[in-house]
């Protein structure tokens, strides 16, 4: 049960599933999720940021920072970085993210969980209720 919540979040077959505590008196129908992990990739980060320190500046700036991939400081720095973070459902997620003077793209995973009208996580455009004006929010982390 442990390493279900603790690698979480979790895709079967492109589709998100949620996995949480029991809590005394659960009613799934009921149940509203208001948070979500979600993993964020930083493809082809520079390798001056590939320290944990900066990753997790950078993780924090992005949203709160549950994790990092234990793969981002091997063997296969330059291909991307993995962070987990923790993102509110009814707001609009960042693209990118300001590291100094670099601008880093973000690519959450999950993209039929991703809304690309409004941004926001737990919907996708076709069923989207949000306004389509808001804009994303752009964040900085310096290193």
């Amino acid at each position: 049960m442990a390493k279900a919540l603790q690698q979480a979040p979790w895709f079967i077959n492109g589709h998100y599933l949620s996995v949480r505590r029991w809590e005394p008196n659960f009613v799934a129908s009921k149940a509203k999720e208001v948070y979500s992990d979600v993993w964020v990739h930083l493809l082809q980060l520079s390798t001056e940021f590939y320290d944990g320190i900066v990753l997790r500046r950078i993780g924090n700036s992005i949203r709160k920072l549950l994790r990092i991939d234990a793969c981002a400081s091997s063997t296969i720095r330059g291909r991307y970085t993995r962070l987990c973070v923790q993102v509110p459902l009814d707001q609009p997620v960042q693209t990118v993210v300001q590291i100094g003077a670099h601008i880093q793209q973000l690519l959450y995973e999950g993209e039929n969980f991703l809304c690309k009208a409004c941004g926001r996580l737990g919907h996708t455009a076709p069923s989207c209720i949000y306004p389509k004006t808001e804009s994303v929010k752009q964040t900085q982390a310096g290193p």
